[in-house]
Protein backbone atom coordinates (compact mmCIF):
# COMPACT_ATOMS: atom_id res chain seq x y z
CA UNK A 1 0.00 0.00 0.00
CA UNK A 2 1.85 3.02 -1.05
CA UNK A 3 1.71 5.89 -3.61
CA UNK A 4 3.24 4.77 -7.28
CA UNK A 5 6.52 3.00 -7.06
CA UNK A 6 9.29 5.75 -8.15
CA UNK A 7 10.13 4.54 -11.80
CA UNK A 8 14.23 5.53 -12.11
CA UNK A 9 17.05 3.99 -9.91
CA UNK A 10 17.87 7.70 -9.05
CA UNK A 11 14.06 7.90 -7.63
CA UNK A 12 14.10 4.28 -5.86
CA UNK A 13 17.70 5.25 -4.30
CA UNK A 14 16.49 8.87 -3.55
CA UNK A 15 13.02 7.33 -1.63
CA UNK A 16 14.95 5.13 0.57
CA UNK A 17 17.17 8.05 1.72
CA UNK A 18 13.78 10.46 2.54
CA UNK A 19 12.53 7.13 4.63
CA UNK A 20 15.40 6.76 6.63
CA UNK A 21 15.64 9.90 7.63
CA UNK A 22 11.73 10.78 8.13
CA UNK A 23 11.47 7.14 9.87
CA UNK A 24 14.50 8.28 12.27
CA UNK A 25 17.51 6.01 11.04
CA UNK A 26 19.73 8.92 10.32
CA UNK A 27 18.36 11.69 12.91
CA UNK A 28 18.63 15.46 12.64
CA UNK A 29 22.45 16.87 11.91
CA UNK A 30 23.70 13.46 11.36
CA UNK A 31 25.87 12.94 8.55
CA UNK A 32 25.10 10.78 5.82
CA UNK A 33 27.32 7.70 5.02
CA UNK A 34 29.76 8.54 2.44
CA UNK A 35 28.26 8.47 -1.38
CA UNK A 36 30.19 5.56 -2.19
CA UNK A 37 29.05 3.49 1.02
CA UNK A 38 25.65 4.09 0.01
CA UNK A 39 25.70 3.55 -3.79
CA UNK A 40 27.06 0.24 -2.53
CA UNK A 41 24.64 -0.59 -0.30
CA UNK A 42 21.90 0.77 -2.67
CA UNK A 43 23.42 -1.50 -5.84
CA UNK A 44 24.27 1.82 -7.84
CA UNK A 45 27.02 3.60 -9.32
CA UNK A 46 28.40 6.71 -7.67
CA UNK A 47 26.73 8.99 -10.39
CA UNK A 48 23.29 7.67 -9.61
CA UNK A 49 23.50 7.65 -5.63
CA UNK A 50 24.60 11.47 -6.19
CA UNK A 51 21.74 12.49 -8.11
CA UNK A 52 19.27 10.81 -5.68
CA UNK A 53 20.82 13.08 -3.00
CA UNK A 54 20.35 15.72 -5.12
CA UNK A 55 16.92 15.15 -5.45
CA UNK A 56 16.58 14.62 -1.71
CA UNK A 57 18.49 18.12 -1.11
CA UNK A 58 16.27 19.94 -3.31
CA UNK A 59 13.52 18.76 -0.60
CA UNK A 60 15.26 20.34 1.71
CA UNK A 61 16.79 17.41 4.20
CA UNK A 62 19.73 17.35 3.35
CA UNK A 63 22.14 20.48 3.30
CA UNK A 64 25.85 19.10 1.66
CA UNK A 65 29.44 21.18 2.23
CA UNK A 66 32.25 20.83 0.29
CA UNK A 67 34.76 18.40 2.26
CA UNK A 68 32.29 17.77 5.05
CA UNK A 69 29.59 15.48 2.79
CA UNK A 70 25.64 15.14 3.36
CA UNK A 71 24.13 16.72 6.77
CA UNK A 72 20.34 15.29 7.61
CA UNK A 73 18.21 18.24 8.06
CA UNK A 74 15.29 17.84 10.64
CA UNK A 75 11.89 17.28 8.23
CA UNK A 76 9.64 18.67 10.75
CA UNK A 77 11.11 22.06 10.38
CA UNK A 78 12.40 22.22 6.50
CA UNK A 79 9.75 19.87 4.75
CA UNK A 80 6.17 20.14 2.82
CA UNK A 81 3.42 18.62 1.62
CA UNK A 82 5.74 17.01 -0.66
CA UNK A 83 6.92 14.62 1.83
CA UNK A 84 3.77 13.30 2.66
CA UNK A 85 4.05 9.81 -0.07
CA UNK A 86 7.13 8.80 1.88
CA UNK A 87 5.49 9.14 5.40
CA UNK A 88 2.41 6.50 3.92
CA UNK A 89 5.34 3.94 3.38
CA UNK A 90 6.37 4.39 7.32
CA UNK A 91 2.79 3.29 8.20
CA UNK A 92 0.71 -0.03 8.35
CA UNK A 93 -1.76 0.32 5.74
CA UNK A 94 -1.42 4.07 6.10
CA UNK A 95 -4.76 4.72 8.13
CA UNK A 96 -2.75 7.02 10.13
CA UNK A 97 -1.55 9.18 7.42
CA UNK A 98 -4.91 9.05 5.49
CA UNK A 99 -7.26 10.18 8.49
CA UNK A 100 -4.56 13.38 9.05
CA UNK A 101 -4.70 14.15 5.58
CA UNK A 102 -8.37 14.42 5.47
CA UNK A 103 -8.61 16.02 8.41
CA UNK A 104 -6.45 18.82 6.71
CA UNK A 105 -8.75 18.67 3.79
CA UNK A 106 -11.80 19.52 5.88
CA UNK A 107 -10.12 22.27 7.74
CA UNK A 108 -9.35 23.56 3.83
CA UNK A 109 -12.84 23.20 2.71
CA UNK A 110 -14.25 25.03 5.81
CA UNK A 111 -11.56 27.99 5.09
CA UNK A 112 -13.47 27.87 0.95
CA UNK A 113 -16.42 28.21 2.19
CA UNK A 114 -15.83 30.99 4.57
CA UNK A 115 -14.26 32.65 1.38
CA UNK A 116 -17.60 31.68 -0.03
CA UNK A 117 -19.99 33.11 2.31
CA UNK A 118 -18.19 36.70 1.90
CA UNK A 119 -18.73 36.86 -1.92
CA UNK A 120 -21.34 34.29 -3.08
CA UNK A 121 -20.52 33.06 -7.01
CA UNK A 122 -22.04 32.52 -9.87
CA UNK A 123 -22.65 28.23 -9.44
CA UNK A 124 -23.39 27.68 -13.53
CA UNK A 125 -19.51 26.63 -13.46
CA UNK A 126 -19.72 24.02 -10.91
CA UNK A 127 -23.19 22.54 -11.53
CA UNK A 128 -21.50 22.29 -15.14
CA UNK A 129 -18.14 20.55 -13.42
CA UNK A 130 -20.35 18.31 -11.50
CA UNK A 131 -22.82 16.86 -14.83
CA UNK A 132 -19.42 16.08 -16.23
CA UNK A 133 -18.86 13.54 -12.85
CA UNK A 134 -21.99 12.14 -13.31
CA UNK A 135 -21.65 11.42 -16.93
CA UNK A 136 -17.94 9.78 -15.97
CA UNK A 137 -20.01 7.54 -13.51
CA UNK A 138 -23.14 6.82 -15.95
CA UNK A 139 -20.12 5.51 -18.00
CA UNK A 140 -18.61 3.37 -15.24
CA UNK A 141 -15.25 5.52 -15.52
CA UNK A 142 -12.39 3.57 -12.93
CA UNK A 143 -12.16 5.90 -9.83
CA UNK A 144 -9.10 6.88 -11.36
CA UNK A 145 -10.72 8.97 -14.11
CA UNK A 146 -13.58 9.92 -11.37
CA UNK A 147 -10.90 11.22 -9.27
CA UNK A 148 -9.35 13.39 -12.16
CA UNK A 149 -13.35 14.60 -12.61
CA UNK A 150 -13.55 14.93 -9.09
CA UNK A 151 -10.33 17.33 -9.34
CA UNK A 152 -12.15 19.51 -11.62
CA UNK A 153 -15.10 19.91 -9.63
CA UNK A 154 -13.21 21.02 -6.47
CA UNK A 155 -10.78 23.09 -9.12
CA UNK A 156 -13.82 25.36 -9.81
CA UNK A 157 -14.84 25.50 -6.89
CA UNK A 158 -11.88 27.19 -6.00
CA UNK A 159 -11.56 29.52 -9.15
CA UNK A 160 -14.91 30.52 -7.70
CA UNK A 161 -13.33 31.57 -4.14
CA UNK A 162 -11.00 34.02 -6.20
CA UNK A 163 -8.24 33.62 -3.88
CA UNK A 164 -4.55 32.25 -4.77
CA UNK A 165 -3.28 31.37 -1.36
CA UNK A 166 -6.54 28.75 -0.77
CA UNK A 167 -5.68 27.43 -4.27
CA UNK A 168 -1.75 27.11 -3.39
CA UNK A 169 -2.98 25.53 0.17
CA UNK A 170 -5.12 22.75 -1.30
CA UNK A 171 -3.81 22.15 -4.64
CA UNK A 172 -1.09 19.59 -2.84
CA UNK A 173 -3.82 17.87 -0.46
CA UNK A 174 -5.71 16.86 -3.59
CA UNK A 175 -2.91 15.94 -5.55
CA UNK A 176 -2.22 13.62 -2.88
CA UNK A 177 -5.74 12.09 -2.16
CA UNK A 178 -6.05 11.36 -5.71
CA UNK A 179 -2.86 9.85 -6.64
CA UNK A 180 -3.21 7.63 -3.81
CA UNK A 181 -4.12 4.07 -5.33
CA UNK A 182 -5.94 2.71 -1.95
CA UNK A 183 -7.40 5.96 -0.48
CA UNK A 184 -8.50 6.87 -4.36
CA UNK A 185 -10.62 3.39 -4.43
CA UNK A 186 -11.84 3.79 -0.76
CA UNK A 187 -12.77 7.48 -1.71
CA UNK A 188 -15.10 6.76 -4.51
CA UNK A 189 -16.61 3.52 -3.79
CA UNK A 190 -20.02 4.88 -3.81
CA UNK A 191 -19.30 7.71 -6.04
CA UNK A 192 -23.23 8.71 -6.16
CA UNK A 193 -22.48 10.30 -2.86
CA UNK A 194 -19.58 12.54 -4.42
CA UNK A 195 -22.55 13.85 -6.60
CA UNK A 196 -24.84 14.27 -4.48
CA UNK A 197 -22.43 15.52 -2.01
CA UNK A 198 -21.44 18.40 -4.53
CA UNK A 199 -25.06 19.37 -5.52
CA UNK A 200 -25.82 20.06 -2.41
CA UNK A 201 -23.02 22.55 -1.89
CA UNK A 202 -24.12 24.03 -5.55
CA UNK A 203 -27.37 24.65 -4.26
CA UNK A 204 -26.35 25.70 -0.68
CA UNK A 205 -24.17 28.41 -2.65
CA UNK A 206 -27.06 29.87 -4.29
CA UNK A 207 -28.41 31.50 -0.88
CA UNK A 208 -26.02 30.39 1.33
CA UNK A 209 -26.87 30.24 5.10
CA UNK A 210 -23.60 30.65 7.80
CA UNK A 211 -25.71 28.82 10.29
CA UNK A 212 -26.18 25.88 8.41
CA UNK A 213 -22.29 25.37 8.28
CA UNK A 214 -21.55 23.00 11.02
CA UNK A 215 -24.03 21.04 9.60
CA UNK A 216 -21.75 20.99 6.30
CA UNK A 217 -18.66 20.06 8.53
CA UNK A 218 -20.62 17.31 10.36
CA UNK A 219 -21.33 15.48 6.78
CA UNK A 220 -17.87 15.89 5.92
CA UNK A 221 -16.62 14.56 9.04
CA UNK A 222 -19.13 11.26 8.32
CA UNK A 223 -17.44 11.03 4.78
CA UNK A 224 -14.34 10.87 5.91
CA UNK A 225 -15.18 8.57 8.32
CA UNK A 226 -16.84 6.66 5.99
CA UNK A 227 -13.74 6.42 3.56
CA UNK A 228 -11.10 5.21 6.31
CA UNK A 229 -13.40 2.60 7.34
CA UNK A 230 -13.33 1.40 3.39
CA UNK A 231 -9.83 1.44 4.07
CA UNK A 232 -9.73 -1.29 6.60
CA UNK A 233 -11.92 -3.48 4.50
Amino acid sequence: MSFVTPKTLTDQCAERVRQAILDGTYSPEARLPPERVLAEQNGVSRLTMRAALLKVEATGLLTVRQGSGYRVCDPHEVGGPELIPSLVGLDEGGVPVATELLRVRRHLAMAVLEALIEAPPPTAPLHSAIAHLQIGIDQGADSERLAELDARVMATLLHLTGSSVLQLCVNPIRRMLRDWPALREAMYRSPQDNVSGWTLLAVWLEDPNPETVGRIRQLLEERDAATLLAMTD
